[in-house]
């Protein structure tokens, strides 16, 4: 499935990289694909946190 041209150039790791530090994705992705990449983030981030408690 291609992307749609708005999107077509766009790096996923930049995408990871700006939600990782909470920065906006409004326009550079669609709003169920900003859901999902911050729920990974989180996920991620809860993850991390529990493993360094332990």
């Amino acid at each position: 499935m291609m992307p749609a041209e708005k999107y077509s150039y766009l790096s996923s790791r930049i995408v990871r990289e700006i939600a990782k530090f909470g920065g906006p994705l409004t326009g550079l992705v669609p709003e169920l694909v900003e859901q999902r990449v911050r729920q990974k983030v989180a996920e991620k981030h809860s993850f991390a946190t529990k493993t360094h408690l332990l």
